[in-house]
């Protein structure tokens, strides 16, 4: 019996079986008294949360970080690799001093151990001694696999707590970074490129980057790897390994290993007829001295018994991917690997029978084919028989090369002739036959847009080569259309080959459910197909650099019937669930934890934008009692009306402008505030104009604010409300008037506000004002009638919590001190506000007074819980967040009264130290000012028992943030 699955899910089977070994290793060790276990360690100022850490007991040091993940795929990653150091940097001060920074990635199969190391990429900080391979979950007995791991975990604890100058193991990475510096000096020869004619030049051409240099690549490689496999037979104990001979020094040798090879299972790895290719160069002087001599290197290296021997031998795969070249590269031609972890959630969704021929058209180095194997052999399916079953299709021979070792490597001892693996170098758009065979289709395609012009723009041959391919069906192309993606040709290509029936899985974007560019594939899907499900997760949980494709959808090729529905779901982390869980969400069975699924009927879908049938709600949900909506809490809310109405009446609401006209003459019959406009202002008007409006006495200034980006910080300042000032005069502030200002409406016009006008006029300064633009720009009382030329007389005071309505770059919320003594001058809004005064929230008996209360609302509405409902909520004007007063009334506000006491002063304390504004165009945990009050939030929503767990209630806010200000944004 096996261990664990890798269909299991991750929390829930995976943590409890490491932590179980990780005991039990702790006491054989002795340890247990002076160190311990933590899972999910959180910390203060620290937004990324690691799975488990070993600690000491007496001081709470950190000893080492270890990450779980359920395949050996998802270990061998670096993006996840880069994940677990990401643990270490934000955490370094809780290490030991003066001590390694340790972390390691382990499925329980394969662990992988690192030290951080100057910055340097993970794969310079592998420490020697610290990789592990303890056994397979599909083969190895379970009570010999557990042992094995144990052993291997108390390894890794000696070293991590003992070990101050730890090595680095640098055997894989330079060995293959040694063999693409020896291909740079090989000549191209034609007969190299074992994959001539497989690929049109043109995809060719495009997707291998430099074909010629991979070919000389390939010639290397191809030994490198014989040597390596046949270290592997050793150290599997495979029946057949003593038939395969070194390949020695010479070009023979090489060819006799490569046929033997061959021979056995590697057939996807090795080309057919390749050995002749070998032994053609014999006579070659510009060929021949260099492979040798590069054979002669690998003699030196003893590659064959680096393999055998070392526990890390797993990774060359991998290095020779990161070795290969800068991901920009592969990044700029749309090639993005699949995360490992959503290539299982792929397959778990798109294969339900065991019996299914899985197909990859494009599975560059084999993510997506590897999880479609595992999945298989969890189900019961024998080696042999999964490999069978698992097609590979690949214009790029060397990533071909490597998803094909991937593939023999999950049982090395299992290789047989019997058992042949079916990666084939080919061009998808021109491999019809292929696509028609399989029962299922999972793939990621290319994701670039045609109008994109960097160093690999997509050349006009490539697209009309799939343009023709679609034709070829006897259809015509529908999806290329505007600024479209690459993305959609494969897309209509695969939806117009698959048979009848067939499933299939494709990994997309977060855009092209709702954007009109891809209206024509959303409109294919409903025509052609029964569409599943489909599937959004966060772009990337931890790291602002590793995004990752955010969608995937799950169709069959077939008619829907009248009733069937849709589901839209949302996965806040995808290896959290169980395979038969995630396959059941979508085909109408139970939610797993961690999804929010919404149902729609297919029939009432259009191919207009299907975002709003995703759920906005959140599997740990905090809006709702007892927090309470924000207006309750609020006599009254109002948006400001300055600048707002128009007819030119804006000189005299913000008088200090550069722009005074254009000149106004009255309009008959027009509705309010309508004038006619008429001719531009002078510069020397306009000028004029200035003068006397900065020669206003500061007594007929009104504190005012006019534009959002013109604020310095959440409190505003004498400077904020002097900068864009309004004209107020003394009488307005009067006992007798003042009152009438706090208020919803706009007071009323009466003899006391036309006595405020006639003292404008009476004094000298705002009189010739008043006058002049009355010359000049020809508003009077002739024009418009009083009560709407000085409408700004009637606008009320602000409230004490301001808040803007339309952002752009940024979030915020202001307090403004200057509500809180009546008594003093106040602030007036222009249209690009909205306001909420008179707090009903007070507990004397407490301590919590109004300004208080005011403080926690706003330190609320700016934390991620709050920052997330505005961003829910609002309108998406271009990529500007637009905030009316109704989308307001559905923000969930913690009461201030439900707040601890002692955590009303660290949460105040935590909103004085927020960086002014919160940054929208960052992770919001990679913001620790931002993290620290969100954990101040997320304990006091735990206190009052909103929800049970802070840290998953603050990963999944974070992500969902994250993800509408990534939809927003593109």
């Amino acid at each position: 019996m096996s261990w664990l699955s890798y269909t299991e899910d991750e929390v829930g089977a995976f943590h409890p079986a490491f932590e179980e070994t990780a005991e039990v290793a702790l006491s054989e060790l002795g340890m247990s008294s002076t160190h311990k276990w933590l899972h999910h360690p959180s910390s203060m100022g620290v937004g990324v949360v690691p799975d488990y850490v070993l600690a000491d007991t007496a001081t709470g040091r950190w000893i080492i970080v270890v990450e779980i993940k359920r395949r050996p795929d998802a270990v061998k990653s670096e993006r996840n690799q880069i994940q677990a150091k990401g643990y270490a940097e934000a955490n370094a001060s809780y290490f030991r001093a003066g001590w390694p920074r340790y972390f390691c990635v382990t499925n329980l199969e394969v662990t992988q151990g690192f030290a951080l190391r100057d910055g340097l990429p993970p794969r310079d900080c592998q420490v020697e001694g610290m990789q592990f391979e303890s056994g397979f979950f599909s083969s190895s007995p379970k009570q010999e696999h557990k042992g094995k791991f144990i052993e291997n975990l108390k390894s890794l604890i000696l070293a991590a707590r003992d070990v101050r100058d730890p090595s680095f193991s640098h055997v894989w990475p330079r060995i293959a970074r040694d063999t693409y510096h020896q291909a740079e000096e090989l000549i191209f020869a034609p007969a190299m490129d074992g994959n001539a004619g497989l690929v049109p030049s043109v995809v060719r051409e495009y997707f291998t980057i430099d074909y010629r240099l991979n070919a000389r690549r390939q010639m290397l490689i191809r030994c490198l790897i014989a040597e390596y496999l046949r270290g592997l037979l050793h150290r599997y104990d495979h029946p057949q390994k003593a038939s395969v001979g070194p390949l020695g020094t010479t070009l023979a040798g090489a060819a006799n290993s490569l046929s033997r090879l061959r021979t056995i299972d590697f057939q996807g790895v090795f080309e057919d007829n390749i050995a002749p290719v070998y032994l053609g160069f014999e006579n070659d002087t510009q060929v021949q001295p260099y492979v040798e001599n590069y054979l002669k290197t690998l003699a030196k290296e003893d590659v064959s018994l680096l393999a055998s021997n070392r526990p890390d031998s797993f990774s060359l795969p991998e290095s020779l991917i990161e070795e290969s070249g800068p991901s920009a590269v592969r990044d700029a031609r749309g090639k993005a690997a699949t995360d490992p972890e959503l290539a299982a959630l792929l397959v778990a969704l798109s294969v339900k029978d065991d019996s299914s021929l899985i197909l990859d058209p494009g599975c560059g180095e084999g993510n997506l084919v590897s999880a479609a194997y595992d999945w298989l052999r969890s189900n019961g399916v024998a080696h042999e028989q999964a490999l069978g079953q698992t097609i590979g299709l690949e214009a790029d021979p060397l990533a071909a090369k490597i998803a094909a070792l991937r593939l023999v490597l999950k049982e090395p001892r299992l290789a047989s002739i019997h058992a042949p693996c079916r990666i084939e170098v080919a061009d998808m758009f021109s491999s019809k036959a292929k696509i028609e065979e399989a029962d299922v289709v999972v793939m990621n395609p290319p994701f670039k847009r045609y109008e994109v012009q960097d160093e690999a723009p997509i050349p006009a041959a490539l697209r009309e080569h799939y343009q023709s391919a679609i034709k070829s069906l006897g259809t015509d192309v529908t999806s290329d259309k505007g600024q479209s993606n690459i993305f959609a040709l494969y897309v209509e290509y695969l939806i117009n080959t698959a048979k009848p029936g067939a499933t299939i899985g494709i990994v997309l974007d977060n855009r092209w459910f709702h954007n009109d560019a891809t209206s024509a594939i959303r409109e294919l899907l409903l025509r052609e197909c029964t569409i599943l499900g489909l599937v959004t997760y966060p772009h990337s949980r931890f790291f602002e650099d590793l995004m990752i494709a955010t969608s995937m959808v799950v169709v069959q090729k077939q008619a829907p019937s009248s009733a069937h529905c849709v589901s839209f779901a949302r996965v806040e982390n995808p290896a959290g669930t169980a395979a038969e869980e995630a396959a059941a969400a979508i085909r109408g069975g139970n939610v797993p934890h961690g999804w929010t699924v919404q149902r729609r009927l297919q029939a009432d879908l259009t191919s207009g934008s299907w975002k709003k049938h995703f759920s906005a709600s959140l599997s740990n949900e905090f809006r709702q009692g007892p927090l309470v909506k924000l207006p309750t809490m609020f006599s009254r809310v109002r948006r400001g009306s300055l600048a707002k109405e128009g007819g030119g009446i804006a000189v005299f609401e913000f008088p200090e402008r550069t722009q005074y006209g254009p000149k106004r003459s009255k309009k008959p019959n027009g509705n309010a505030f309508q004038t006619i406009i008429g001719a531009k202002l002078s510069s020397s008007e306009n000028e004029e104009l200035r003068e006397l409006a900065s020669n206003f006495p500061d007594q007929f200034r009104g504190y005012a604010i006019n534009k959002a980006d013109r604020i310095g910080n959440y409190q505003l300042t004498i400077n904020d409300v002097c900068r864009d000032w309004t004209i107020e005069t003394p009488l307005q502030r009067s006992q007798n008037l003042a009152p009438d200002f706090f208020s919803e409406r706009r007071r009323r016009w009466d003899g006391q506000l036309e006595q405020a006008v006639q003292s404008l006029r009476n004094d000298a300064a705002t009189g010739l004002y008043v006058d002049r633009i009355a010359q000049l720009v020809g508003l009077d009382e002739s024009v418009l009638p009083p009560q709407q030329l000085w409408n700004s007389l009637r606008e009320p005071y602000a409230g004490e919590l301001v808040i803007p309505r339309k952002q752009r770059n940024g979030h915020r919320v202001h307090l403004n001190k200057f509500a809180f003594d009546p008594s003093g001058r106040q602030v007036r809004l222009s249209s690009n506000f909205l306001s909420y005064g008179g707090c009903l929230v007070e507990d004397s008996e407490n301590g919590l007074d109004c300004e208080t209360s005011v403080a926690l609302i706003a330190a609320w509405l700016m934390s991620s819980f709050g920052h997330l409902q505005f961003e829910t909520e609002a309108n998406n004007r271009e990529g500007a967040r637009s905030l009316e007063q109704h989308h307001l009334e559905n923000v969930w506000v913690l009461d201030p009264r439900h707040i601890s006491p002692s955590g009303r002063d660290r949460i105040k304390v935590a909103f004085s130290a927020l960086p002014y504004p919160v940054r929208t165009d960052v992770r919001p945990e990679l913001q620790n000012e931002l993290v620290d009050l969100d954990r101040l939030f997320a304990e006091e929503l735990v206190r009052i028992k909103v929800c049970s767990d802070a840290d998953a209630l603050l990963l999944e806010v974070w992500d969902r943030l994250h993800d509408l200000h990534e939809e927003r944004n593109h």
